[in-house]
């Protein structure tokens, strides 16, 4: 079977394969499925590894070991991020006073009475800056915006680190009884 390409929306079907890229002017609007991923550039997957790699994030990473300090930052700086370390309760302390972050990394070999209180430190000082625990402990802490388990693969830090970096959507059901709330 021989299907043909509509002409009423004046799209023309592709030459060749060459002539199927997103700078084609050929380019189908994605009618046919083949044609989806050609037309958008690539798979949806792909975009999320060049925004990570575009991203200029100044991170703030907290450890108590130095080893595993400076590999994990390393894999950071090399995501893209800007990473400036610091080791213990004092020295996030310490930075956290001298300058802004967009988000605080606490590490699992710090201790979890300091996993415990620097969110609440970091918060009281800036207000805006994110805060992730790489632990199980912050999953139950009113002032810990994310967590993951100890022992993850850097991958799914930095896929944690995206997608709390993204606005967050509202369910329909969030936005009705906002609204309802604002009505009374």
């Amino acid at each position: 079977m021989l299907l043909e390409w509509p002409s009423s929306h004046g799209i023309t079907a592709p030459e060749t394969p060459e002539d199927t890229g997103p700078q084609s002017k050929n380019t189908p609007l994605g009618l046919i499925f083949g044609y989806v991923l050609k037309r958008w550039g690539g798979c949806y997957r792909l975009d999320r590894e060049k925004d990570r790699k575009m991203s200029k994030q100044k991170l703030l990473y907290g450890e108590l070991n130095e080893e595993v300090l400076t590999s994990q930052a390393a894999e950071l700086q090399k995501a893209g991020y800007a990473v400036q370390t610091a080791i213990g309760r004092k020295g996030v302390q310490d930075a956290i006073k001298k300058e802004t972050f967009d988000l605080v990394v606490l590490g699992q070999t710090l201790s979890r009475d300091d996993r415990h209180h620097l969110p609440y430190i970091v918060k009281k000082a800036q207000r805006a800056t994110k805060v992730l625990v790489l632990h199980t402990d912050g999953s139950r802490h009113p002032y810990v915006d994310g967590n993951i388990d100890t022992g993850s693969d850097m991958q799914h830090v930095l896929d944690k680190i995206n997608a709390m970096q993204q606005p967050k959507q509202q369910t329909q059901h969030q936005t009705k009884t906002m609204a309802a709330a604002a009505g009374r």
